[in-house]
């Protein structure tokens, strides 16, 4: 039965055109530079999801653990408000973005946590931006991220193309399906 779960979990859901995935991204960086002001920083939760399904119930799945955990560890944890907020369930993917009052820095290191505290959080794509720009991990002396597959850094081989899609959507429907629930 788990081997069908396996093989099932990125057959069904939204499955944008690339026109509809570009045309977000550039909604989504409008929409960060209209929250964006001298004071503050902004949040873009978005999800790792290499293929065409974006969104289905396994994604949002993973994509609310990972609010919850955002949630907790500013607001519970830090005491860090949360401004401004949007939760969007959209057919190129579930995104959530915020804007903190709180050094930049401080808040990707929080977010570098959060993606490294669990497997599951290799999905999780947590963008921090400033009115000057990204914060990356460099800038908080953090290791790049890693391959989901090999471990060796993820630019290397998202660019060389060095796993099929098919081989990392086998390894994430396996980790969603241990993870959660």
């Amino acid at each position: 039965m788990e081997e069908n779960l396996k093989d099932n979990i990125f057959n069904d859901g939204s499955r944008p055109s690339i026109v509809e995935v570009m045309d977000r991204r550039e909604e989504r960086v409008y929409q960060i530079r209209q929250l964006l002001n001298s004071e503050n920083c902004v949040v873009c939760l978005k999800l790792n999801i290499p293929g065409e399904v974006k969104n289905n119930d396994w994604i949002l799945k993973v994509f609310d653990k990972a609010v919850e955990k955002i949630d907790k560890k500013l607001l519970e944890e830090n005491g860090i408000d949360i401004e401004k907020k949007s939760v969007q369930n959209l057919k190129t993917g579930p995104e959530y973005i915020f804007s903190v009052i709180e050094d930049s820095k401080i808040i990707k290191e929080y977010m570098v946590e959060i993606e490294e505290e669990t497997l599951i959080g290799r999905l999780y794509d947590i963008d921090v931006e400033t009115a000057d720009g990204s914060v990356s991990r460099q800038d908080i002396n953090k290791e790049e991220r890693k391959c989901f597959i090999c471990d060796k850094p993820s630019k290397i081989c998202s660019s060389s193309r060095a796993h099929s899609v098919e081989e990392m959507l086998a390894y994430i429907s396996g980790l969603i399906l241990n993870e959660i629930e």
